[in-house]
């Protein structure tokens, strides 16, 4: 399976970027949990609000 597909690698991911972000930046301010669906994300048109 493609990591992609796999919610587990995804949720994993997410922790992993919040935690680079936060130690980057200062802030604490992140969502725990992301808040886009994946496949909205993998749209080639897709941006977030």
């Amino acid at each position: 399976m493609s990591p992609l597909r796999d919610e587990t690698w995804l949720s994993e991911i997410w922790t992993d970027a919040v935690a680079d972000a936060a130690g980057e930046t200062g802030l604490s301010a992140f969502p725990n949990d992301c808040p886009w669906r994946l496949t909205d994300v993998l749209e080639a048109d897709w941006l977030p609000e």
